[in-house]
């Protein structure tokens, strides 16, 4: 029977916020006791979030990368504002050099627009030199857009180069909660059949066709000396034959009647009815490795006034951490104002790293969960498929599925060395 003297409350908005509490939270509350298989959840709250006040600070700061910064990104913007240079270079020498324009323009700029447009104008000065007239030429204009979209590239990448940093800082404390029933992953990986024929393309064909019907010892050094060999053939019924003959009819093109020679199942018509079928050859080739996700669901039934309000604010936090934020405080381009306040861009969600325990001790015998984002949450109140609530209208039991996504490869060194 329900437990009808049941009291919830709202779950506390400042638990994350100001009081510089750590957040701990399990289910049940007697984890650790009568159910010795849990599952932990830390949280990692991006640096640049406004709730970042209770978390632990830079001794717990994390960075996790795959591939840290692309080789040779810097030296290519630097190649193409140097190609853009090169290319509207004339044209602009010859409507007027537009460094100096650019920066008396920007010269009375203010905010974030006006830093843009000096950074313009170094831009545009140091690759076209100065001068003083308005540009109006479209080339021109094309020419310095170019240009200044590859400066300003290469500022931003000499501060972040082309990488994903994943820095964030760890929250003091954690979500613990009971193994589910059901656990498992997949490691998964994309192959592509590719046929090597067809790589080979019509010279792999005429090729193979040609070496097997020429007399032994003799080499096929052009197309010309493929199609010599096989106009002097009899009119046999040979694959090899047909196979260069569908190759080098559906190839060619007929400008008097329009398309080619032959329709593309030439070759198969022709091999079929001498009772052949072309062999397709068939290579299976390593194409990238999936990120691995994991499925959690946990059926929650509290049996007293704390656990439900224990329940409550578990719930909530997996919903709040895999939530975005908006209106974020925009860093200024550097000696220009203060931080504003801006409605286009979002602090990303929170990250989780997931442990799985017996006791007090990580599982040996189960895999190591890298660092995850949470991509899905399925909050159902009536699993049962009817209406049940206590008598303050606190359902009687919740099931909570989380979809996580690792962001972390696995390699083989990954396996090896940290058992993944």
């Amino acid at each position: 029977m329900a437990d009808t003297s049941v009291n919830t409350q709202a779950p506390d908005k400042n638990k994350l916020k100001s009081d510089g509490k750590s957040l701990n939270l399990k289910y049940p509350l007697d984890l650790g006791e009568n159910y010795p298989h849990s599952v932990d959840f830390v949280i990692y709250l991006p640096k640049r979030s406004a709730f970042s006040k209770t978390v632990k600070k830079a001794e717990n700061t994390t960075n996790v990368s795959n591939y840290g910064e692309l080789g040779g990104f810097k030296e290519a913007t630097s190649l193409a504002q140097g190609v853009y240079a090169v290319q509207g270079g004339y044209q602009i020498a010859k409507d007027a050099a537009v460094g100096a324009a650019v920066g008396a323009t920007a010269a009375g700029g203010k905010g974030f627009l006006g830093a843009i447009l000096k950074t313009a104008a170094g831009a545009a000065g140091s690759a076209f030199g100065a001068a003083a007239s308005v540009v109006t030429n479209s080339k021109t204009q094309a020419a310095l857009k170019g240009a200044i979209a590859t400066e300003l590239i290469k500022k931003q990448s000499e501060l972040t180069g082309l990488k994903i940093e994943r820095t964030a800082e760890k929250i003091d404390g954690m979500i613990s909660l009971y193994m589910p029933a059901n656990f498992f992953t997949t490691y998964g990986h994309d192959y592509d059949q590719i046929s090597v024929k067809e790589a080979g393309g019509m010279l792999g064909m005429l090729g193979a066709a040609g070496q097997s019907l020429l007399p032994s010892g003799e080499d096929i050094k052009s197309v010309d000396d493929i199609k010599k060999y096989l106009s002097a053939l009899p009119g046999a019924k040979n694959p090899y034959v047909a196979l260069a003959a569908g190759a080098i009819g559906s190839s060619t093109q007929t400008p008097i009647l329009g398309g080619s020679l032959v329709g593309s199942g030439f070759a198969d018509v022709s091999l079929f009815n001498m009772g052949y079928a072309q062999n397709p050859m068939l290579e299976v080739l390593y194409r990238g490795t999936n990120f691995r996700s994991f499925q959690f669901e946990f059926m929650f039934q509290p049996k007293n006034s704390k656990e439900a309000r224990e329940v409550q604010e578990i719930i909530k936090q997996f919903k709040f951490h895999a939530a975005p934020e908006t209106n974020v405080l925009v860093d200024p381009v550097q000696g220009f104002g203060g931080p504003t306040p801006s409605p286009m861009f979002f602090v990303p969600p929170s990250e989780f790293g997931i442990t799985l325990r017996h006791g007090n001790i990580k599982n040996p015998y189960l895999p190591r969960i890298g660092r995850c984002v949470l991509s899905r949450i399925d909050v159902d109140y009536s699993p049962s498929g009817q209406w049940q609530t206590y008598a303050d209208g606190n359902p009687v039991e919740t099931r909570l599925r989380l979809d996580f996504t690792e962001v972390e490869l696995i390699t083989k060194e990954k396996i090896e060395k940290d058992g993944y």
